[in-house]
């Protein structure tokens, strides 16, 4: 890796903005500076304090997020975006408090009626100062590798000083692939129109990739809920960094239908997502529709319900100034507050929504048979009485050519029984689904 260091012009830097990549995917969220903070930025430079130098990735030795850019910024992006190019394009003023001093860039060239003065913006100051402030020079560092990690590490380091939190410094791995998996993620209608607190400092993010977490647990173990803390996020991120395309693709599948899911759910009543209850909202979903199904074809109306009744009891319970006990609430409110990414934490929460959805709503709904696949000898039986022939096409097929097909679906409440089971051939089984 080569860093070249170099002096450059505000009005070089300015020019420049359209092809730079101020907010590549390793970046932390913009406005994280407060408005006094860009003001002292723009006063130091005009004042002729030293700044922190700018690190810019030269985009053609790799092709890191460029989208046609030739640089991205590495570092500097509260300094460069949000501060000199929001200054420049009459975003703010200088801070009531500023002073031009005698040691300011052009102050014995200049006459006083050009002196940039308190609460000025940008468009307000002479032509004489601006051609003085536009050849201001920042300490820019080029940096040339075509080695993706590197730069990774050197947005690490560099931001050694600043704090981060736990997903900003997780989107920085080296395991883009899957991180590229969860972003997608948060591009599903259900974060754009259900999830109704704000994606700065990469929230949205944390949550899909906690959801992949739980897709992960379900996958290999066969449960529904786990630890989600940092430590083990981070462990998910760095175990899948080679993971190959088809099988990021099999969870990418299985994850945006259980997605979709919550979202029919929330949109049959506008229940609208806050932090505390996305997850333990989203493993109850799940938990009820691999288990029950609407009598009234209304399934994710009745969940929703629900859901938006226990919210708004959930809040006037909170607010009571005398409430009634309710020992469940109690116990739902306790495991909101305490250790909320801890697995047991999220299993109380998940079983206590089950609890009173079943007590309340059971009658509405209809148990799944546990088993949902056939049994060897079931299939073979099947398959023998109906002559190895396709039930429906009539098309003879070998026993592992058969599909054991429910005559009442399974998802609407048929047994895995031998009653309710028929000699299907793969193509007549899955024309019958998609039907």
């Amino acid at each position: 890796m080569k860093c070249i260091s170099k002096k450059q012009s505000l009005a070089v830097t300015y020019s420049q903005r359209r092809i730079i990549n101020l907010s590549p995917f390793y970046q932390v969220d913009s406005c994280r500076w407060a408005l006094s903070q860009k003001q002292l930025y723009i006063d130091s430079l005009i004042n002729g304090y030293d700044t922190p130098k700018i690190y810019l990735h030269n985009s053609s030795f790799a092709p890191l997020d460029t989208e046609g850019y030739s640089y991205s910024l590495v570092d500097g992006k509260q300094r460069l975006k949000e501060s000199l190019f929001a200054f420049m394009d009459d975003a703010f003023a200088l801070s009531v408090d500023f002073k031009y001093g005698k040691d300011s860039i052009g102050y014995e060239l200049l006459s006083e009626e050009d002196y940039p003065l308190a609460g000025m913006k940008y468009s307000d100051m002479s032509n004489n100062f601006k051609d003085h402030f536009k050849n201001i020079t920042l300490d820019i560092v080029e940096i040339q590798t075509s080695e993706v990690h590197k730069i990774l590490d050197m947005f690490r380091r560099l931001q050694g000083g600043t704090t981060l939190n736990r997903m900003e410094i997780r989107n920085s791995f080296d395991s883009q692939t899957y991180l590229d998996l969860a972003r997608n993620l948060t591009q599903h209608v259900l974060f754009k129109d259900s999830v109704k607190f704000s994606s700065k400092r990469m929230k949205h993010l944390e949550i899909a990739c906690k959801i992949l977490m739980l897709n992960h647990v379900e996958a290999t173990y066969s449960i529904d809920v786990c630890e989600l803390g940092s430590n083990e996020l981070d462990k998910l991120v760095n175990d899948h960094k080679n993971i190959d395309s088809l099988s990021l693709k099999k969870i990418e599948s299985k994850v945006e239908k259980d997605l979709s899911n919550y979202y029919e759910v929330c949109s049959s009543v506008n229940l609208n997502l806050k932090a505390p209850n996305i997850i333990p909202y989203f493993v109850f979903i799940k938990r009820i529709l691999n288990r029950y199904t609407s009598r009234s074809e209304h399934k994710f109306l009745v969940i929703g319900m629900f859901l938006e009744n226990f919210e708004n009891l959930l809040t006037e319970y909170r607010l009571a100034e005398s409430p009634q006990h309710n020992l469940d609430l109690d116990n739902y409110i306790m495991a909101s507050v305490q250790h909320t990414s801890s697995a047991t934490s999220l299993a109380d929460r998940v079983q206590i929504l089950y609890d009173i959805f079943i007590s309340q709503c059971g009658a509405a709904m209809l148990k799944l048979d546990e088993t949902r696949n056939f049994t060897p000898e079931i299939r073979e039986y099947v398959w023998k009485k109906a002559g190895k022939k396709c039930q429906i096409c009539d098309k003879s097929i070998t026993l592992n050519e058969m599909d054991a097909d429910h005559i009442e679906p399974w998802a609407k409440g048929g047994g895995t029984t031998l009653d309710n089971a028929r000699c299907l051939c793969v193509s007549c089984n899955r024309s019958r689904k998609a039907a």
